[in-house]
């Protein structure tokens, strides 16, 4: 998982090369700037995004990135130590977190119910644009599609769900079973995709 790190609070996530959109991130003064693989070419490939088939190398990915004046790409974290992401947030200590969702299945099954999905903690302790503190803060939840950071707690989409999970002391453990806060994202069984944050 590549990222633009910058001093302190500013952070800002590579997108999927294979979007081949131009890069965005949040540049120290606030505003956002453009970044730029050289000569078009995919990161870690020495070929234009055509195919799905070859993903680049990770390591490369963040050597062969341009971001904007001020930043650097460093590869924050890789599997084996996030897999499945499907959405993140970053929270107001820096820190990056990521649900993981291993509930998603084939077509014929939608959803495997019989795992769990997991909302992991990243943090880079000594600033050097690695991940070094992996907390795992929940894998208690199901068809995870989202999460966000606030009022005391994370807000995670788990269809037909939106759930807050309390965390009012801060110590990165919920402080009980998640709350159902709004219900209804349900669809019909032949919909797998975006239904309920899409």
């Amino acid at each position: 998982m590549p990222c633009f790190s910058a001093p302190r609070p500013a952070h800002a996530l590579l997108q999927h090369p294979l979007t081949n959109r131009p890069l965005r991130g949040v540049l120290p003064d606030g505003r956002d700037g453009p970044a730029r693989f050289r000569d078009g070419r995919l990161p870690g490939t020495t070929r234009q995004p055509a195919s799905y088939h070859t993903l680049p190398d990770r390591r490369r990915v963040a050597q062969e990135a341009e971001p904007s004046s001020g930043f650097k790409a460093t590869l924050f974290a890789a599997e084996p130590d996030v897999n499945n992401p499907i959405a993140c947030c970053w929270d107001e200590k820096g820190r990056l977190w990521v649900a993981e969702n291993f509930t998603y299945s084939d077509t014929k099954e939608r959803y495997d119910m019989k795992l769990r999905d997991r909302i992991l903690i990243f943090e880079d302790t000594d600033n050097d644009g690695k991940y070094d503190k992996r907390t795992v803060f929940s894998d208690e939840v199901q068809m995870l599609t989202s999460i966000e950071r606030g009022l005391g707690g994370v807000w995670a989409v788990c269809p037909p769900h939106l759930l807050f999970i309390p965390d009012k002391d801060g110590d990165d453990k919920p402080d009980g079973p998640p709350q159902v806060m709004l219900d209804g994202f349900s669809t019909q069984a032949a919909s797998r995709h975006t239904f309920a944050n899409g």
